[in-house]
Parts: structure tokens; sequence; C-alpha cells
């Protein structure tokens, strides 16, 4: 497994247990009818870690479709 592949993983791992801790402090928003600012942050860094994991799929789609291409601005 590359590095890469380490790094999808643990982004993926992370993601779900901030996923899991998201899901019951909403459901405590739901029950006190208002949302905490800092359940706001975890949702967008939960999404951050799961458009990390995404960030590297142009780079696997390069080497593997078009192994020949330079590597572009991005990737």
């Amino acid at each position: 497994m590359g590095s890469r592949d380490v790094s999808i993983d643990a982004l993926l791992a992370k993601a779900r247990v901030q996923i899991e801790q998201i899901r019951g402090e909403y459901e405590r928003s739901l029950a006190a009818q208002t949302v905490d600012p800092a359940l706001r942050v975890d949702i967008k860094n939960a999404c951050e870690n799961l458009r990390s994991a995404l960030d590297y799929l142009p780079t696997d789609i390069r080497e593997r479709y078009c192994p020949g291409a330079p590597r572009g601005v991005f990737y």
C-alpha cells in the first residue's frame, strides 16, 4: 500500500469518527432546539477531511490512465 493509500485511509477513518460524534451532537441539538456553533465547526472539519481524501483522486487517475501525461498545474 502506497503512502497515498495510507493517507486516504487515515482521512476516511478520521471522518468516520467525526461523523459519529456529529451525529450525537446533532441529536442533542434537535432536543435542545438550538445548534451549537461548535457543531458547525465539527461538520466543516469532517467535510474538509473528506475533501482531502478526494483530492488524491486526480493524481491517481492521471498515474493509472495517463501515465505519460505531464503533471498539470494542480497535479
